[in-house]
């Protein structure tokens, strides 16, 4: 199966993971909003999976360092000394 982001081929996983929050510099308004509201359900859910999940937490501070996304833990949700020993 290949996929396809922005009219591009993915190269794998890695790439797909990197894509969803990087974006690409030929992509129209409508595909980066559609992309970003994406990267934001995705990172919504590795946030919230990051409680009981190592991976998780480190996915999580890894998309956010790709989309310069601030994070604002809730109450609970990403303590942020896992985050900072994650960086």
């Amino acid at each position: 199966m290949r996929t396809f982001i922005g009219g591009h081929e993915a190269a794998g996983e890695d790439e797909d993971f990197r894509a969803l929050f990087l974006g690409g510099h030929d992509e129209s308004p409508e595909q980066r909003a559609v992309r970003q509201a994406a990267a934001r359900d995705v990172f919504a859910d590795l946030l919230e999976e990051s409680a009981d999940d190592e991976i998780a937490m480190l996915n999580a501070a890894y998309a956010a360092q790709l989309s310069s996304i601030v994070i604002r833990p809730t109450a609970g949700a990403l303590p942020k000394d896992r985050l900072r020993d994650a960086a």
